[in-house]
């Protein structure tokens, strides 16, 4: 199950992320984004509670960024939990997203993020 939560300022959105973002819950997240993505502020979105990632889920974020490029619009991921840091590792998405990621020692260990470095 998903829970979202959202805090509101003059300038940007925070949603909180909490529980699985699969198949199952993409649906009920975008109801819950979509009326905020209108007040055309900043989004932030912490993904510190997000226990499970699927494709969709990934989908939905990808989305949120690419629509986000195009409509001239700031959209900053943050908190990211290891579930979508694995996502991220193993679509070699980190580039693509472009946001900042603090790894824990054993983030650091386990994913490599290691694609499209250049080796002399």
């Amino acid at each position: 199950m998903l829970t979202l939560s959202d805090r509101e300022n003059e300038t940007h959105i925070e949603v909180s992320l909490g529980g699985a973002l699969t198949l199952r819950e993409v649906g009920d997240a975008w109801q819950h984004i979509e009326p905020l993505w209108q007040k055309q502020k900043i989004l932030i979105m912490n993904l510190a509670g997000v226990t499970d990632l699927d494709t969709m889920g990934f989908q939905i974020l990808l989305y949120l960024k690419i629509r986000a490029k195009g409509e001239g619009r700031k959209i900053h991921f943050v908190k990211h939990s290891t579930p979508v840091l694995a996502a991220l590792d193993l679509f070699g998405a980190v580039a693509e997203f472009g946001d900042k990621i603090h790894l824990t020692s054993a983030d650091r260990t386990r994913f490599g993020f290691r694609y499209g470095v250049k080796v002399h």
